[in-house]
């Protein structure tokens, strides 16, 4: 019995997944093997754990370098390409899917037979769900979130930065969470604390939703934690 809440279409797309470790940030050329609403089955080299953070660009192109939006991700499962394209020959279609989608589905085998053959074949199969952001009037505890009192809005974006201590010539690479006119907030794996000044640069520059300088000097205002991660939502206030 299939208990997704959206129906998956077997497709190939070139898709790139975006991932930080603790010294760097890392990417991988993937492609997909099937697709849903709520999330991606992707054919990578790289395993990647249950529960980690990630950022996909689906379908991405690799001839543009710029204006590919990166969504949030988190993944679900992650097995070998073997056990995923034998859950997928058992698989019986529903016989609802669109006839467009059967037409563009790619045979199971033929995907395992494409991965075997390549130059350096993809030999874990990850499977995604995208982030969902949920506004509420109200927080978990019934009580009503106070309103919104910041001078310009955020807005929900994922941009690769670089941010570093003043001094430090050593920077972390992450990514930001949502970005406003004057403050961003980044995720972290380094601990900081508000009332730090930070340098904050976009990578590449002409990414930056900031004024177009190179670096920006900026104070943390506020750390939390990211639900259901190790990993700390850092927010900073960009100064004039």
């Amino acid at each position: 019995m299939n208990r997704r809440g959206h129906y998956r279409v077997r497709l190939r797309f070139p898709a790139r997944l975006r991932w930080t470790t603790p010294f760097e940030q890392k990417s991988e050329h993937c492609e997909t093997i099937d697709v849903c609403r709520s999330g991606l089955l992707l054919a990578c080299k790289e395993p990647h754990g249950a529960g980690a953070s990630v950022w996909v660009t689906f379908p991405y192109d690799p001839f543009q370098y710029s204006g590919q939006p990166e969504t949030p991700a988190r993944v679900i499962r992650c097995c070998q390409m073997r056990e995923a394209i034998g859950s997928l020959n058992a698989r019986t279609e529903h016989p609802r899917e669109a006839a467009w989608s059967q037409e563009r589905s790619a045979k199971p085998n033929q995907i395992m037979r494409a991965l075997e053959f390549g130059d350096a074949p993809a030999t874990f199969a990850v499977g995604l769900r995208f982030e969902e952001k949920t506004r509420s009037a109200f927080d978990g505890n019934g009580h009503r979130v106070e309103p919104e009192r910041r001078r310009s809005p955020r807005r929900t974006l994922a941009l690769p930065i670089r941010v570093r201590q003043e001094q430090i010539p050593w920077f972390e690479e992450t990514m930001t969470m949502d970005v406003s006119a004057e403050s961003i907030r980044f995720q972290s794996t380094r601990d900081y604390e508000p009332g730090q000044f930070l340098i904050v640069s976009f990578d590449p520059p002409r990414s930056s939703p900031w004024p177009a300088d190179k670096e920006y000097r900026s104070l943390v205002v506020r750390v939390e934690t990211v639900p259901e991660t190790s990993a700390l939502g850092v927010t900073v206030s960009r100064l004039q």
